[in-house]
């Protein structure tokens, strides 16, 4: 886990651009639109011990799967974004989606999460790939939360998993391999 800001280029994403400039946290790709997924603190996600807020989370944890079996993290970061970032990245807000937005008790409760955040659909048909929760915001419980400052948390696998949050399932993507540091 890192100090405070995250850095696309160790999750083996050397060609994304930094953030230069003050206001921003450090090594954030500045991009048109906000790639990095998460979760926001208080997304209640499922481990073997029961539902804890995202912000609790740590390396060992073990998260309910689709499949059954309850996964290691692996991996975990917590991304911080200021003031100024969010004022000149209003891309970054997090996205609120309202207890039963996608049908009765889907989800259960407030599920706060990055707009890159792929979510698979309510009613998702077979071989129907998750949307960026940024995607649906179209619904009348689904929306942008204006916020000053905002923590993601990132977690992963060491496989593809999909997590129970809330009473959806949410694909998570093992780590990418980091690139070997050029001497």
């Amino acid at each position: 886990m890192s100090d405070r800001y995250a850095d696309p280029a160790a999750r083996g994403n050397p060609a994304a651009a930094r953030s230069p400039g003050p206001g921003g946290p450090r090594g954030v790709a500045a991009a048109p639109g906000w790639a990095l997924p998460g979760f926001g603190p208080m997304t209640r996600i499922t481990t073997q011990l029961g539902d804890f807020p995202a912000q609790t989370l740590r390396v060992g944890d073990r998260v309910r799967t689709r499949r059954g079996p309850f996964k290691r993290i692996v991996w975990l970061d917590r991304v911080v974004l200021d003031e100024g970032f969010l004022a000149h990245h209003p891309e970054a807000l997090p996205i609120l989606i309202r207890p039963g937005a996608f049908g009765a008790g889907l989800p259960a409760r407030d599920v706060v999460v990055s707009p890159a955040q792929r979510l698979h659909g309510p009613r998702m048909q077979p071989g129907a790939r998750p949307q960026p929760a940024g995607m649906l915001t179209t619904g009348p419980r689904v929306m942008r939360k204006p916020e000053t400052v905002f923590t993601y948390t990132l977690f992963h696998c060491d496989e593809l998993v999909d997590v129970h949050v809330e009473g959806l399932w949410v694909p998570i993507p093992p780590r990418a391999p980091i690139a070997p540091a050029e001497d």
